[in-house]
């Protein structure tokens, strides 16, 4: 909204996110027997909903912390605070239109998977083509959320637009039963047009989970200075004493747990199974290959489950 860039310049900001649904698809490149890759087909969906989870979990937290982190500040300078303050656009960073695109963008990229996984498990015409429905409904509310969005999207435009215009090549191969092709379609463009949606969404969440980690950061000086000024506060009791404590020690937990959970270390795992995944599909896929890519991806999904699974506690328990 007004005054507030969601994207930082950030040139650490060279991982694969959070929401890598997509991936299996990788893993039927040239393959024969789809039923050989189940296991770890199995294992990405598990951690890519979690993740996707988890993004949800940060856009939905997004305008809740800038209102929070609003009224702090008009406390610690004991200003007055009224209820339009806390709805104008300095405490709001995505509207209900461009809440709703994001939130449509990861249900988009969830139903891409579930095609996939259809059609690398099953042969039955009529379930490959309603899952082919399911991803064209999805994309097409993707595409009318994107028109009522306002120009903080505008990042988000060209990345929904290309994966759009994949998903129809798609629904169309499905439909015609020529499930090899969708496939392959389907992996091909992921690394482009797939992957810029999922890097677009992947820095946005970023920058969402560094913003508020300054604000923790804020609530730790102020914690501190209202504890000092109550010092040499007349007849103190020691239970107004024992309060500002807590609020120092509940201030220093958050910023910590946080700042020691960092969202971009899942992404990392993302990106680096993306690349084991795209690695063994230009490999001979010997059996050797296949079996170091089920164990370097168990290792890597196993990393983001527990990443991520210990930011949502996070939330859940301070916010």
């Amino acid at each position: 909204m007004a005054g507030f860039n969601l994207i930082k310049n950030n040139k650490k900001m060279n991982v694969g996110k959070s929401i890598y649904l997509m991936l299996p698809a990788v893993f039927l490149i040239g393959c024969t027997s789809p039923a050989t890759y189940r296991t770890p087909i199995t294992q990405f969906q598990e951690a890519s909903a979690i993740v996707i989870e988890g993004a949800k979990v940060e856009y939905g937290m997004a305008n809740k912390r800038e209102r929070d982190a609003v009224i702090d500040r008009k406390a610690s300078k004991r200003y007055n605070i009224d209820l339009d303050s806390l709805t104008d656009d300095d405490s709001i960073i995505l509207s209900p239109a461009d809440l709703s695109l994001r939130i449509n963008a990861l249900d988009a990229l969830g139903k891409h998977a579930q095609l996939l996984l259809i059609l690398a498990n099953s042969d039955a015409p009529a379930k490959s083509a309603a899952a082919a429905n399911a991803f064209g409904s999805s994309v097409s509310s993707l595409l009318s959320e994107l028109s009522k969005a306002s120009p903080i999207s505008n990042p988000l435009a060209d990345p929904v637009k290309a994966f759009s215009a994949i998903a129809g090549e798609v629904i169309n191969l499905v439909l015609e039963k020529k499930i090899t092709q969708a496939l392959d379609k389907s992996i091909i463009a992921s690394d482009k047009n797939v992957m810029a949606l999922i890097n677009q969404l992947r820095t946005e969440t970023i920058a969402l989970y560094e913003r508020h980690l300054n604000k923790l950061s804020e609530s730790r000086r102020f914690a501190t200075k209202e504890y000092n000024l109550l010092l040499s506060k007349p007849n103190l009791s020691f239970e107004e004493l024992g309060q500002a404590v807590l609020r120092i020690k509940k201030a220093e937990d958050a910023y910590r747990d946080m700042s020691s959970s960092s969202v971009a270390a899942s992404f990392d795992a993302m990106s680096d199974a993306h690349q084991k995944l795209v690695d063994y599909a230009k490999s001979p896929k010997r059996p050797q290959d296949l079996a170091e890519l089920i164990e370097a991806t168990e290792s890597l999904v196993n990393k983001a489950k527990i990443i991520t699974e210990a930011l949502k506690t996070l939330r859940n328990t301070k916010e």
